[in-house]
């Protein structure tokens, strides 16, 4: 997988994980321009679960490079704070995942941000529909 992007190894990984994969970031010809889904996603994951009746796995991923890991939880956390809290509350995962070399091999971590992780509640606001501020 070498010279690969770090959306395609983890793309890859996922897609061997079991999940139907699909990358939601795009191209803005006229910004010039990448734009993620919702600011943040680059990809939009699923899998069913593996016993019947029980709800599946529909995952947002930011991905990255091992270097710049702790700079996209960040922007997650703080300037993209609302648009990931409403997909929470909407009853996807959000993850930020990235690859790095180690010994010759790449290595993936794999972190979720959960509605813990944000400072301050609004969690209300956004269930009723107003827009706190970000």
């Amino acid at each position: 997988m070498a010279g690969q992007s770090p959306q395609a190894r983890i793309k890859k990984w996922m897609e061997c994980d079991n999940y139907m994969v699909a990358v939601v970031e795009k191209w803005n010809h006229f910004a010039r321009i990448r734009q993620d889904c919702f600011g943040f996603a680059d990809l939009l994951a699923c899998r069913p679960n593996k016993n019947p009746g029980g709800r599946g796995d529909i995952c947002l991923v930011q991905c990255t490079s091992g270097s710049n890991h702790g700079a996209r939880v960040k922007k997650i956390l703080n300037e993209r704070k609302s648009e990931a809290q409403y997909c929470l509350l909407a009853g996807f995962r959000i993850a930020v995942a990235s690859t790095k070399m180690t010994k010759g091999k790449y290595e993936m971590r794999w972190q979720e941000i959960t509605l813990s992780d944000f400072a301050g509640d609004c969690t209300g606001q956004l269930l009723e529909g107003k827009c706190p501020d970000a």
